[in-house]
């Protein structure tokens, strides 16, 4: 999170940033990152983004990673998918899905060291990252 009243606009967040997430928010004449609408929309109830809301073709899915019924889950048992930047030791929960039955695409389009995914060879990323969270960041249990 930026803090927006002392931002100087150095942009050294945004060289750092290993995911290029950050942009120049000229509203605030501040740095800032998406944050996938949590202040905006979910943390208000709504359960979409608003790329997601706004996407004429849908191709955005945003769910709980943690709830093996969800629909983001569903899809990544059915789908070969890959994450972006996982040599820098984040966890990404970020999925690039890869058309399917195509394996052309993947050996054409990502690069050569890109780990591909199926859900059962990620669930123990998933499980191990889950493991190291902080309280306040915990699943809560029904």
């Amino acid at each position: 999170m930026t803090e927006k009243e002392t931002c100087i606009l150095c942009k050294a967040c945004m060289e750092a940033c290993p995911y290029d997430a950050r942009f120049v928010d000229d509203t605030h004449v501040a740095v800032d990152k998406c944050n996938f609408c949590y202040e905006s929309r979910l943390s208000h109830g709504e359960t979409t983004t608003a790329c997601q809301a706004t996407c004429p073709t849908k191709v955005r899915l945003l769910g709980d990673i943690d709830d093996e019924e969800s629909d983001l889950v569903k899809m990544l048992k059915e789908r070969k998918f890959y994450v972006l930047k996982e040599d820098e030791g984040t966890v990404p929960k970020l999925f690039y899905l890869l058309p399917e039955h195509d394996d052309y695409f993947a050996m054409n389009s990502v690069a050569p060291d890109t780990n591909i995914y199926t859900w059962e060879t990620y669930k123990p990323i998933i499980e191990k990252a889950k493991a190291k969270r902080k309280p306040q960041w915990q699943t809560p249990r029904m």
